[in-house]
């Protein structure tokens, strides 16, 4: 078990860089609170236990270069939590079985860049969905998020959806980019997922310039009350 010697590591500058090729064995979630720049440097980090790989909280966190492997069971590669704002999620591979690649949606959150990252399973695992913003899973205390890019990802083979703007009622996600993305989600079985980029009551959301393909139902799917789409 990795995880004390790996937190102790994050926590010792607002600069790290982590052990290139070394692999992390954790079974707590690494806190990376910002502000701080943490440069993977090739370095792998394993779950296999119900957790996130990675919870991000506070203002100014940049992260690039990791690799988050999951087996089935395992939650979020990464998990902005509440606080996270002004943050970087950059040319990472989040790789195996996760419930969500990337997961947000805290009140106040805002300016989150993922730009980048290669999210898809590995042989005999299951991804549910690539990036996720779900303002109803994090609780509904302060505004929704916004300022979002959604940028450059590889996100592939997913089972529920590759990217998910789900936005009920009073907590709308806005101010979104969803740009040169390459994604594929090909497995639900149920018309309320599979799709490449779906969004629910999402508001002013630019989808543009994507590469999608290999979808299970639509390829870019917009119910309950969104508006100011352009696709």
């Amino acid at each position: 078990d990795d995880t004390a010697c790996l937190q102790a590591l994050v926590n010792g500058s607002e600069k790290v860089v982590l052990p290139r090729g070394r692999t992390f064995h954790i079974t707590k979630a690494i806190i990376v609170r910002g502000p701080k720049a943490l440069n993977g440097n090739g370095a792998t980090i394993s779950v296999s236990s119900h957790i996130p790989a990675v919870a991000v909280s506070g203002a100014g966190a940049e992260i690039y270069g990791l690799t988050l492997i999951g087996m089935n069971g395992a939650t979020d590669g990464f998990f902005l939590d509440r606080g996270a704002s002004n943050v970087t999620i950059r040319d990472n591979r989040i790789l195996g079985g996760w419930r969500e690649g990337i997961l947000f949606g805290r009140p106040g959150q805002q300016s989150l860049k993922f730009l980048r990252n290669t999210i898809r399973p590995l042989e005999g695992t299951v991804l549910s969905y690539g990036i996720l913003g779900n303002p109803y899973m994090q609780g509904r205390e302060g505004p929704p998020p916004r300022d979002i890019v959604i940028r450059g990802n590889h996100i592939t083979d997913v089972s529920s959806d590759a990217i998910e703007l789900n936005s009920p009622k009073g907590t709308t996600i806005s101010d979104v980019d969803i740009v040169k993305n390459k994604l594929s989600a090909p497995h639900h079985v149920s018309p309320a997922a599979g799709f490449c980029i779906g969004m629910a009551g999402a508001k002013r959301v630019l989808v543009f310039e994507n590469m999608i393909s290999d979808f299970r139902w639509q390829a870019v799917h917009v119910e309950d009350d969104s508006s100011q789409i352009v696709i």
